[in-house]
């Protein structure tokens, strides 16, 4: 059989034993349309179906628990993560299965966490930044009161940074590497505006700095300012660019 399997398994299944507990254990996918290349793709309607009093998912490895309208679907997930797409908790599933006189069953489950080791994806602003240390101070400033020690951290840095500041991703990286497990460090930042230079330009660019100056100036509004003050600078990387990248 090919990996990659689009034909339902569904009606080759025998009949439950009403008496006994059923168990149906599959590896595939579960109320995912992700096109053509699906294993074994199944929806939790077509399974409930079926009459089993449990079924065991598994092919992703993040954690579902009690999925379908009987509540008993469940995907363990993998005792440890295997990358940046499987953040959270992982570890297994640990439980009980009875059934009465009536043939109704009944479920004890309980996760037991096992990761020794945890992925994490984290946004960094370090706008007004001017130096790598600052930038550095930052990034611990994020991720302090963390297990760093078992933490594998994927950080993106946003915002703006004074003009003509380069971050010397290098030396971040090297210089926080003792410090954290693993490290990687993306840059999304953007050089800061003199703003006080375009407002004093005659074209559509100064005249925009202006207005938008003159309305947080006269918002009385914590809230409003910080929007305006976001506008202000998206409306001008519009106006640069072309284009709004979003920090």
């Amino acid at each position: 059989m090919d990996f990659y399997c689009g034909k339902p398994f569904i009606e080759q299944l025998k009949p439950v034993d009403k008496k006994a507990i059923n168990i149906l254990m599959v590896h595939g996918t579960l109320d995912m349309n992700i096109g053509n290349n699906v294993y074994n793709p199944v929806s939790s309607g077509e399974l409930e179906h079926l009459e089993m009093d449990y079924i065991a998912f598994g092919h992703f490895h993040n954690r579902l628990e009690g999925l379908g309208r009987l509540m008993n679907i469940y995907n363990p997930g993998s005792p440890e993560p295997l990358g940046f797409d499987e953040e959270g908790e992982h570890g297994v599933l640990v439980g009980t299965i009875t059934k009465d006189s009536n043939g109704n069953s009944f479920l004890d489950t309980e996760f037991i966490k096992l990761n020794r080791k945890f992925y994490l994806c984290m946004d960094v602003d370090v706008s007004g930044c001017g130096t790598d240390e600052q930038v550095i101070k930052r990034i611990e400033d994020a991720v302090k009161g963390m297990d760093t020690e078992r933490g594998i951290f994927s950080i993106t840095l946003t915002g703006y940074v004074e003009q003509g500041f380069n971050i010397d991703l290098e030396y971040v990286t090297a210089y926080l590497s003792s410090r954290l497990y693993y490290l990687k460090v993306l840059n999304n930042t953007a050089p800061d505006y003199d703003f006080v230079r375009i407002a004093g330009e005659p074209g559509l660019k100064g005249l925009f700095v202006r207005k938008m100056f003159s309305r947080i100036e006269n918002s009385e509004d914590e809230h409003e300012k910080k929007i305006l003050t976001k506008a202000l600078y998206y409306g001008l990387e519009a106006l640069e660019r072309g284009e709004v990248e979003c920090l």
